[in-house]
């Protein structure tokens, strides 16, 4: 067994063929650095040309570890694959037009908090109908008669002409994104779930900007308790340990994570990802008889992560019809797997993924 370093190419013997490894070019069997370092590791093959640290130049710490975990676990990573674009694969979701037909007294909005309180007893069926506000008390609303919306349903019972306040939309709209980061983004992914009769919370609790109950859902009767989580990615890059603690916390209530992307955002550089193969049966199948299932990107713990980052995995995923893989390396070499499930959502400004750990 050997390899060969020819030309700025990494050459492999048939034996390295057989057992899975590289891509046949003009009678050639070419290599991956990642590949190389790994049979390097494992296989001991004479190496003609160059030298093992030559290699660590030509790869990325965490495409090497990713490549590296499917093959211990006995499965293919490939790249450039020539895949038959699949049927999309999207999670659908049910919808319910609402209709508010009333028209509330004026409320009073509290500045400081971004809150506003209303005083009228139509609230309470509102309330009851369409889960808008806190009436009475949390989680006790027999108790007590005013109601209280947050900022996010107090824009929207303006912009529906349910509320009036003794203050202007525009003086609340102005406030709320002094307050709060990305607010244009997180209003209008409020807006795009009510207006399609979801019942969208806060998710503080949870670490997420929303909790949101599926159409139907009140606060009165037996009790309901959410299992989707939502949130907005925001516009500035963020550390991947920092989203994936978000995810964490999400999957340990047993909820599903739904994370909104800007659909209108660029794709960032073009970076090609490792197509995943199954095993069939006992035994893994060979990546050239068989189609991928997944598409791997890999990233490491500490690595910042953007919108850009989101947009080209989802670009992929269109192209081959198959669902993105988010691998994440962490500082002990471990691999973490997270899938994109796109949700059909037509004519939103968003994508919405639901994000679910890949356990193999």
């Amino acid at each position: 067994m050997k390899i060969e370093y020819v030309d700025g190419l990494f050459i492999g013997d048939e034996t390295l063929w057989e057992r899975g490894f590289g891509k046949r070019v003009e009678g050639r069997v070419l290599l991956e650095p990642e590949e190389v370092l790994y049979v390097a590791e494992f296989f001991k093959p004479k190496l003609v040309n160059f030298e093992l640290e030559d290699v660590y130049a030509h790869v990325s710490f965490a495409s090497w570890m990713v490549f590296k975990d499917w093959r211990e676990k006995g499965l293919f990573a490939k790249r450039d694959v020539v895949v038959t674009p699949q049927a999309d694969n999207l999670r659908v979701y049910p919808e319910q037009r609402m209709s508010l037909d009333v028209v509330l007294k004026k409320g009073v909005f509290f500045e400081d908090v971004l809150m506003s309180v209303v005083n009228d007893s139509r609230a309470k069926t509102l309330y009851e109908q369409h889960w808008f506000g806190q009436f009475g008390n949390y989680k006790q609303h027999h108790r007590g008669f005013l109601t209280k919306y947050d900022v996010f349903e107090t824009l929207f019972l303006l912009d529906k002409g349910v509320l009036a306040l003794n203050v202007s939309r525009e003086r609340v709209f102005e406030l709320a994104q002094k307050r709060i980061p990305d607010f244009a983004s997180l209003f209008t992914v409020y807006t795009f779930w009510r207006e399609r009769g979801y019942v969208v919370k806060s998710g503080f609790k949870f670490g997420t900007h929303f909790r949101i109950y599926f159409p139907g859902a009140k606060p009165v009767g037996k009790r309901v308790h959410s299992k989707h989580l939502l949130h907005v990615f925001p516009h500035h890059k963020m550390l991947i340990s920092e989203w994936a603690r978000t995810v964490r916390v999400a999957h340990s209530v047993r909820k599903t994570f739904i994370l909104a992307i800007p659909s209108s955002v660029n794709r960032s550089v073009d970076v090609k990802p490792w197509f995943l193969f199954f095993r069939t049966g006992s035994r893994a199948h060979k990546p050239n008889t068989h189609p991928p299932s997944f598409m791997a990107f890999p990233f490491f713990e500490d690595q910042l992560i953007g919108v850009e980052d989101f947009a080209q995995m989802l670009w992929y995923s269109k192209a081959h019809g198959l669902p993105p893989v988010l691998a994440v390396v962490d500082r002990e070499s471990s691999v973490t797997y997270y899938t994109l499930n796109l949700i059909k959502t037509p004519n939103s400004p968003f994508h919405f993924c639901e994000i679910e750990w890949l356990r193999v």
